[in-house]
């Protein structure tokens, strides 16, 4: 029985962005080859053996769990079905993955974080227009991206950036 899976991507380079297919097929039985398409780089190359590396390692079982930093928990436990393990130090994973430490899974209520996600101290209520600045703003702030707004005095640069900010 064959398996294809197909993931768009995408690459910078520099500022640019390029889009990237990539394309995977496992036939049970049959151990996978892994071909690499256009002109990469040697790192890229060697992805060949750690690819086969980790699928001759990894058990049929497939994803039980996830081992990440406490610190981002919370986003991870919104994915169901899996196991999320948070760990504070690398001795942390040691002794949870030779089963000498016993770290419980994080779990976490949805409906609460919905809830709870849904009250702001600030918005861009005052602000009328400049949808593409509150759009550009607003992805900023999901990504913790840092932003340079440039523009003629009273285009509304310092509103944006103060209806934007927490206190």
């Amino acid at each position: 029985m064959a398996g294809l899976g197909k993931v768009k991507s995408v690459a910078a380079y520099g500022i640019e962005a390029y889009v990237l297919e990539i394309e995977v097929c496992v036939t049970k039985g049959q151990f996978p080859s892994t071909v690499v398409i256009g002109l990469p780089d040697a790192a890229v190359k060697e992805c060949r053996d750690r690819v086969k590396a980790a699928l001759k390692n990894c058990k049929a079982a497939g994803l039980k769990g996830l081992i990440l930093p406490a610190e981002n928990a919370s986003e991870a436990a919104i994915v169901k079905g899996i196991d999320v393990i948070p760990v504070k130090t690398l001795s942390d994973t040691v002794g949870f993955l030779t089963n000498e430490l016993f770290i419980s899974p994080f779990t976490l209520n949805l409906a609460d974080v919905f809830s709870d996600s849904s009250h702001y101290e600030v918005d861009f209520m005052d602000i009328k227009g400049q949808e593409h600045v509150k759009r550009a703003l607003t992805i900023a702030a999901a990504g913790n991206h840092n932003v340079l707004m440039i523009g003629p005095p009273g285009s509304g640069k310092t509103m944006c950036w103060h209806r934007g900010s927490l206190p």
